[in-house]
């Protein structure tokens, strides 16, 4: 094992696989919960579409997607869009804009359930309510469209993820070549630590290296940050 404190000729640079994996892993996992959050707002948004076709509307609407939430709540655990729906039919039921309420849950303790994401589909969804409001437009019909832009987003992501995917596995493995080449010399007998380590001219080839391989991984990273912002 790579982290046996008695493996002497191990470089400490080895050990700097399991921070990166224990960082991708995170990172899926984000991306996971950030698309199952997208999903679940795509559900909500079809849901209020369909109620609306068959002829609900004001509190009536909202009251209706609530008891749907709070019936998964009791499958899933708690709802961070549930609180919003109170909002939502409170509003209704006095004869407000729902929009309105979903201003003031974006500063309130609805916001602190909320991730960034599902505040902005929130936001979003406001809109479709003050457009149809002050246009007259269906707004089952805007709901329905709006779904549709949620979804090709989350097919957008998706191709762009899969597009990544090589460059960046191209990267980590780029990144532990050296550390790689490290352990072959040390099986081989050639005692590369002892190399960089003990006279100055190893000093400076090693500082390089290390140099040179920040600067890549940087510069990597930054290639894929801007793709993906472009994406």
């Amino acid at each position: 094992m790579w982290f046996h404190r008695s493996s002497r000729h191990v470089p400490a640079g080895a050990t700097v696989a399991a921070p990166s994996s224990l960082l991708g892993r995170h990172r899926h996992t984000h991306h996971a919960t950030t698309a199952a959050q997208a999903r679940d707002s795509v559900k909500l948004v079809r849901q209020l579409a369909a109620l609306l076709e068959a002829g609900r509307s004001g509190s009536r609407l909202w009251e209706e997607a609530l008891i749907g939430r709070i019936q998964n709540e009791a499958r899933a655990g708690p709802d961070p869009h549930s609180t919003m729906l109170e909002l939502a039919q409170s509003a209704a039921a006095l004869g407000l804009s729902p929009s309105a309420a979903f201003r003031r849950g974006h500063e309130g303790s609805a916001a602190e359930r909320l991730s960034p994401p599902q505040l902005r589909f929130w936001q979003n969804l406001g809109a479709c309510l003050d457009f149809s409001e002050h246009s007259g437009a269906p707004l089952a019909a805007l709901l329905w469209r709006y779904a549709s832009a949620l979804e090709d987003d989350l097919d957008a992501e998706a191709v762009r993820r899969t597009a990544l995917a090589g460059p960046r596995a191209s990267t980590r493995l780029l990144t532990a070549l050296p550390i790689l080449a490290l352990l072959l010399g040390i099986l081989m007998g050639i005692d590369p630590v002892g190399v960089l380590l003990g006279q100055p001219l190893g000093w400076t080839a090693a500082a390089t290296g290390l140099a040179l391989m920040a600067l890549g991984r940087w510069w990597s990273s930054f290639l894929l940050r801007a793709a993906t912002r472009q994406g």
